[in-house]
């Protein structure tokens, strides 16, 4: 009985492994697929990001309206 959880388990891991490669796989493609405007959005955004991270010196805090607005 022991054996056929251990199974079981196992073959639910797999599943789940592949399924989550499935997903990464689907997400690479449509980031490849995007047209160049909206990749020039998200590079903007996470260089404001980053600016923000670099000046608050990795600290997390909360982030303000307008840090939100300016990121949606």
């Amino acid at each position: 009985m022991v054996q056929l959880a251990g199974l079981i388990r196992s073959v639910c891991q797999r599943a789940c492994r592949l399924c989550a490669l499935r997903l990464d796989s689907a997400r690479l493609l449509w980031r490849c697929l995007r047209p160049s405007a909206a990749l020039a959005a998200d590079n903007l955004c996470l260089c404001q990001q980053r600016a923000l991270y670099q000046e608050r010196q990795g600290r997390p805090r909360r982030a303000t309206d307008a840090t939100r607005c300016i990121l949606d």
